[in-house]
C-alpha cells in the first residue's frame, strides 16, 4: 500500500516553466539533525534538491578568488596535500576564532547566495528544496517560500559517529548555531528524525503530496505574507 503511494506521488511531478521560480523551501536543521537522508526522500521523489554545502565547496575550488582569500587568510595550514582546501581544519580553525568565522561567512555567504538564486531561476520544477544549515542563522527570506526543520533528539551521537572529531569540538559546533527552539518557532513545517528511516520517510511523502498542492498556488507572495518566519 505504502509502495502505491509512493508511486502515484511520483507521477505527480508538475513542470512550471512559465514562472520565474519554483516555490522554494528552506529546509534546515542542526548539525546531525538527518538533512542528507531526508533530503535524498526528496529527490527519490523527483524533487531538484540544492546543497548549499556543496555550493560552498564551488565556489572555493582551487584557482577561484574565494579560494586565494582564504589562502591568504588562513596560510597553507588550511590545505590539504592535493592543495583543495582542507575543510575539516578550516571548521575547527573559525570555531576557535570567531573574527576568523565572521569573515568567512563574509567572504562565502553573497557567493553562494549568487549560485542559489541562478539554479532556482533554470529550476523547471513545481518546487525545491534548498538544504540551507544555517537558515534562521543567516536567513534568506527573500529567496524562501517556506521554512522546513527537521529536528532530533540524537544529534551529537550522530555526529560523534560521523565525524573524526570529539565531543568538546561537537558541543561547540551546536551551541554555535540556532537552538532546537529558535529552529522550531521560525519552522512553517516540522520533520521529526526520532524514529526509523520508514517513518521519516512517510513524513517528507505527506510533505511532498502538500508542497505540490502549494506550487499550483498562482500568488507564492500570499505565502510569504503568511509565513511564521516573516
Amino acid at each position: 500500500m505504502w509502495g502505491l503511494a509512493w508511486e502515484r506521488l511520483l507521477s505527480l511531478k508538475i513542470v512550471t516553466a512559465d514562472m520565474k521560480m519554483p516555490l522554494v523551501i528552506g529546509f534546515t536543521g542542526r548539525m546531525g539533525s538527518g538533512k542528507s537522508t531526508a533530503g535524498q526522500f526528496f529527490k527519490n521523489l523527483g524533487v531538484p534538491v540544492i546543497d548549499t554545502d556543496q555550493l560552498a565547496r564551488d565556489v572555493v575550488l582551487p584557482g577561484s578568488k574565494a579560494y586565494q582569500h582564504i589562502l591568504q587568510y588562513f596560510g597553507p595550514t588550511c590545505l590539504q596535500k592535493n592543495h583543495s582546501l582542507d575543510r575539516r581544519a578550516l571548521r575547527t580553525l573559525i570555531f576557535n576564532d570567531a573574527a576568523a568565522k565572521h569573515w568567512l561567512e563574509q567572504l562565502l555567504h553573497p557567493l553562494i547566495e549568487a549560485r542559489l538564486r541562478h539554479m532556482l531561476k533554470t529550476c523547471q520544477a513545481a518546487y525545491a528544496v534548498v538544504l540551507i544549515p544555517l537558515l534562521v542563522d543567516r536567513p534568506l527570506l527573500n529567496i524562501i517560500d517556506r521554512i522546513l526543520v527537521i529536528d532530533s533528539d540524537h544529534v551529537q551521537q550522530r555526529i560523534l559517529a560521523r565525524d573524526a572529531i570529539d565531543v568538546n569540538l561537537s558541543q561547540k559546533i551546536l551551541d554555535s548555531q540556532a537552538t532546537r527552539e529558535q529552529l522550531r518557532n521560525a519552522a512553517d513545517d516540522i520533520l521529526l528524525n526520532n524514529g526509523t528511516l520508514a517513518e521519516l520517510q512517510q513524513q517528507v511523502l505527506q510533505l511532498h503530496s502538500y508542497y505540490l498542492q502549494l506550487s499550483q498556488r498562482t500568488d507564492i507572495t500570499a505565502l510569504q505574507s503568511n509565513n511564521t518566519h516573516n
